[in-house]
């Protein structure tokens, strides 16, 4: 999913109260601060200032994870989050997490819609 459809999803969840924390590698500094500036306010930005057990440690507490299939989800999994995954590899029957009450996992290849993402996340938070 687009960086522009990820600050939009944040935006909306700001607007409710709830605190955004990007996060990612420090290769990936570059993106959540692109994504970061777009934001009417601005979210915790933590990419590439934690090590995995922290991370855990954050999702383990967090309301909710909004990511694409990648590390971060799995382990989102492994901590028990509530969890929205865009699979942007066409296999999420593959990769998704096992427990679909708590995670939904969005094949963006065949549903790229953000009206969808926004949708599911908001059941899935509320």
């Amino acid at each position: 999913m687009a960086p522009e459809l990820f600050a939009r999803i944040a935006q909306h969840f700001m607007k409710q109260g709830f605190t955004i924390v990007l996060t990612g590698s420090s290769q990936e500094q570059a993106l959540t601060n692109h994504i970061n500036q777009m934001l009417h306010n601005r979210a915790i930005n933590i990419a590439g200032r934690t090590s995995l057990g922290s991370l855990a440690l954050i999702l383990r507490h967090a309301s909710a994870l909004i990511s694409n299939c990648t590390g971060v989800s799995h382990l989102g999994a492994a901590m028990r989050t509530k969890s929205i995954v865009i699979s942007m590899d066409g296999e999420p029957h593959r990769w998704g997490p096992l427990d679909t009450s708590r995670h939904k996992t969005i094949n963006w290849l065949k549903n790229d819609s953000y009206d969808n993402v926004l949708a599911t996340a908001s059941q899935l938070i509320s």
